[in-house]
């Protein structure tokens, strides 16, 4: 069981178990705050909804498993307009991304050229990430056709799931439970041998 408690600043919210200075199998120190006592939050882009009901199965079970370990808000937004090149309809898509990216978010694009990570590698970005102060990872994943160059320079990270193109759809399933693993992996969890 764990109680729910008041820290000394009202900003900070601390979960306790019933062991004195062990945060869900973190010893704390003085100079350490635990991952754990973080209200940790990951927001998600996406361009389209998945249509495909096997897809809708394995983003429900895997956006499930992350809620165990974070506060997640996904967005899905619409394609651009089917009738515009390809170019275009990337910049109306980036239009509509930047209106819901806030100050606080750090934006990480998903590009096949982006740089690809090892799972623990990637836990250890995570880690960070949600670490930073008053910051919010924000995961980017394009339609179609990708994401707009422009939006990628302007992002804080570009990271690829490998060289291989993978459907949009199939792209945030693994996004998720990349993220799910390594969330375990910063949680001492035995999903990630």
């Amino acid at each position: 069981m764990f109680n729910l408690r008041q820290a000394e600043s009202p900003q900070c919210v601390t979960f306790l178990t019933a062991k004195p200075n062990i945060y869900f199998g973190f010893k704390q120190d003085s100079t350490t705050r635990p991952l754990e006592a973080l209200v940790m939050h990951i927001k998600i882009i996406c361009i389209g909804k998945i249509k495909k009901s096997y897809w809708q199965a394995a983003a429900t079970t895997y956006v499930q498993r992350l809620r165990r370990f974070c506060s997640l808000d996904i967005m899905e937004l619409k394609d651009g307009p089917k009738h515009l090149p390809s170019c275009e309809r990337m910049q109306v898509e980036a239009q509509a991304i930047q209106a819901k990216v806030s100050s606080q978010d750090i934006i990480i694009c998903l590009d096949s050229h982006g740089r690809s990570l090892t799972s623990p590698q990637l836990a250890s970005q995570v880690k960070s990430w949600l670490e930073a102060p008053g910051q919010t990872p924000c995961f980017v994943l394009g339609g179609a056709y990708g994401l707009s160059a422009h939006l990628i320079e302007q992002s804080s990270s570009v990271l690829g799931l490998g060289p291989l193109t993978l459907p949009h759809e199939l792209a945030r399933i693994v996004l998720l439970e990349q993220l799910y693993r390594a969330l375990t992996i910063i949680h001492n969890h035995p999903y990630h041998h």
